[in-house]
């Protein structure tokens, strides 16, 4: 519930300031405020925030990509990374690189909604699978 009320809120705004001048945004965006502080919704910005970065983002062909690796990818690795789901995607990537230490080796891909698993702990789960079948 709090994920959709976020986003139909978030909707409103960003429909609301479309191509409007600084003051305007400023007054809708303090009339806002004012309305989630006077419903106690103060609790929502922060998904809010999140959904306005995803229209922005979607309305500018922009997917946001988290790459997890055990460590730092080299550059021409990340470069891959990016044109594969810029392929996958039809969009302009922006990466985001984690570290994750429980990872073996490989690389975990995130975008939109779906994972692209490349790490050594999944292929050494598929080969476990196959070879109890």
């Amino acid at each position: 519930m709090k994920k959709d009320q976020a986003k139909i809120l978030a909707r409103g705004v960003y429909t609301a300031i479309a191509e409007k001048g600084k003051n305007e945004v400023e007054s809708i965006v303090n009339n806002f405020l004012a309305y989630l502080k006077d419903h106690r919704l103060n609790f929502l910005i922060p998904s809010i925030l999140e959904e306005l970065e995803n229209i922005y983002l979607d309305e500018k062909g922009i997917v946001k990509t988290t790459v997890s690796s055990k460590d730092k990818l080299a550059e021409k690795e990340v470069k891959q990374i990016s044109d594969l789901v810029s392929q996958k995607s039809g969009k302009v990537v922006q990466v985001k690189e984690t570290e994750d230490k429980d990872l073996i080796g490989g690389a975990v891909i995130r975008y939109e909604d779906k994972v692209i698993d490349l790490s050594i702990k999944k292929q050494l789960k598929n080969l476990a699978k196959q070879l109890a079948s």
